[in-house]
């Protein structure tokens, strides 16, 4: 990853995703730049197969999607930490 992308906008795109229930394709049509591409790819990549998510990626990459994915988890797999993160 050439850069890094802010927790707030990791969390931003999840609730769109999660809470508000668009597709993918969606919000990639309302991201205004690369940057935020790249964060909704990442919180789309959850979505994959855990035990293929990561593969034919180098260990640098590999290493940031993890630690953005543990980010994330909690927010996608507790609807209700959703819905805190949304209302702040």
């Amino acid at each position: 990853m050439s850069e890094i992308i802010p927790k707030s906008s990791l969390r931003k795109w999840a609730i769109k995703k999660y809470c508000e229930h668009c597709s993918t394709m969606e919000l990639m049509a309302t991201a205004e730049n690369n940057l935020e591409k790249t964060a909704i790819a990442i919180v789309a990549l959850l979505e994959v197969d855990p035990s293929t998510r990561y593969q034919g990626m180098c260990a640098e990459d590999v290493a940031y999607l993890k630690s953005c994915h543990q980010y994330l988890k909690p927010l996608v797999n507790d609807p209700g930490a959703v819905r805190a993160c949304s209302s702040r």
